[in-house]
């Protein structure tokens, strides 16, 4: 036979004790969702100290690098010696002098040759600052755009042209300066316009330099005048040669075309090209200087 406990049922705490339970797991949520906040806001804390430290590290890094930037003395340019001066070529001619002496090279065995300008600008007569520009003959092919080697010679009262010579060869070191009209061929049109007559004062120009692409400034203007050269005669059937002069083997010769002011008439436009013969326009003849 089983004998039941005599428990009171009143004394057992069944509510109480539920109650606390939940109070304790309610304590416990608040604990974690305590210490999640505070782990999150540690790391926003964290966060936004790296963010700041990057930028002011950066900032620091940019006011460093600036400062020795400035207090570095300027690096000269490998060519700021050459400034304002003529560049030389090497010679190509060493020790020909030699041979000359020694008589085994004669001047008869030297043909003259023709020498005509690598550069040809254009510039107004009444510009101060004589700026120039370069004209040319430009067209469109199927291939693409094509500059032919045509220069444009032109003077009158308004424009002028610039013109500049490399004497060229050893020992043809006598040259004479030449004007004429080019011929119209079936090859080449030299669209001439010339009045007659038309007299050109030609000026050396105050210039060692090269005026080419590969020298900066050097076709912005036109040098100013040295001295007169010579004056030509142009006409539609003729030639005009100027005296003979030295022309040392491979300097430079710079002359400005004018008008001259005694022909108010004066009027010479035409194209030349030096591969066109017989030859015409502005050249050199360039001629054996061997004794």
């Amino acid at each position: 036979m089983v004998q039941r406990s005599s428990v009171d049922l009143d004394s057992v705490p069944l509510i109480p004790a539920q109650d606390g339970g939940l109070q304790r797991s309610r304590d416990l949520d608040e604990e974690l969702a305590t210490a999640k906040g505070s782990s999150r806001s540690l790391c926003d804390s964290l966060f936004a100290f790296a963010c700041v430290g990057t930028i002011c590290t950066s900032l620091l890094s940019i006011v460093l690098f600036s400062i020795g930037i400035s207090q570095q003395p300027p690096v000269a340019s490998p060519f700021a010696q050459y400034e304002g001066q003529a560049l030389r070529r090497p010679n190509a001619y060493a020790n020909l002098e030699a041979a000359f002496g020694a008589g085994d090279l004669f001047a008869d065995d030297y043909a003259p040759f023709t020498n005509f300008p690598d550069a040809v600008f254009q510039f107004k007569a009444s510009d101060r600052s004589r700026r120039m520009w370069e004209d040319d003959r430009a067209h469109m092919t199927p291939a693409g755009s094509v500059y032919p080697d045509d220069r444009h010679i032109v003077a009158n009262q308004t424009v002028s042209t610039l013109v500049q010579f490399r004497f060229k060869d050893y020992g043809m070191q006598r040259c004479f300066l030449n004007a004429s009209v080019p011929l119209l061929i079936e090859k080449f049109d030299p669209a001439i316009t010339l009045a007659e007559p038309s007299v050109l004062d030609v000026w050396e120009l105050d210039t060692d330099m090269p005026i080419a692409r590969y020298v900066r400034g050097s076709r912005d203007f036109a040098p100013r005048r040295r001295r007169l050269f010579t004056t030509l005669l142009v006409r539609a059937n003729g030639q005009d040669v100027s005296g003979e002069f030295v022309c040392k083997s491979n300097e430079l010769l710079t002359l400005e075309l004018a008008c001259s002011p005694s022909v108010p008439s004066c009027h010479v436009d035409f194209w030349q090209d030096r591969r066109i013969e017989p030859a015409g326009g502005i050249f050199l003849t360039q001629l054996s200087s061997v004794v």
